[in-house]
């Protein structure tokens, strides 16, 4: 279904992220995977992908930064010249009640699980503009099953 489509993970070196990869590798899709600190899983993704014929590649980045978000378009296009399918997956909590939540965890929060993905978002809309192919663009949320 996929075949000769390329897609783009943010946080596919484990969880929900990983286990998309390796569904759309699956179904014929190259895959870009980003992670954060967890190179280790984002690497044996990438290989478990790869041993299955499909090509992938695993991108170090944190999407609430411009200069890593620029970093994943340019090195996803260089492997794969194109991004049809956007999955904007990476995600945290950062666990704490309300009374103990600092600015700068809020404003964490905020860049990693809303700016980050709408500027990535944004970026990669103008692309498949551009080549006037379309595409999907897919966002993953969840919610915290309690209030503190």
């Amino acid at each position: 279904k996929l075949a000769g489509k390329c897609a783009l993970i943010t946080g596919g070196s484990n969880g929900i992220g990983a286990g998309i990869a390796l569904k759309f590798a699956e179904e014929g899709a190259c895959v870009a995977i980003t992670y954060l600190t967890d190179k280790e899983n984002a690497e044996a993704v990438v290989k478990k992908i790869q041993s299955s014929g499909s090509k992938a590649i695993a991108i170090q980045a944190d999407v609430s930064s411009s200069e890593d978000r620029k970093k994943i378009l340019e090195e996803t296009i260089s492997a794969f010249g194109a991004i049809d399918v956007l999955v904007n997956n990476a995600g945290i909590l950062i666990p704490c009640s309300i009374k103990e939540t600092t600015e700068n965890n809020f404003d964490k929060t905020v860049h990693v699980n809303l700016k980050g993905p709408f500027f990535l978002t944004r970026a990669v809309a103008e692309m498949m503009q551009e080549k006037n192919k379309g595409g999907n663009i897919i966002f993953i949320s969840s919610i915290s099953d309690e209030v503190v």
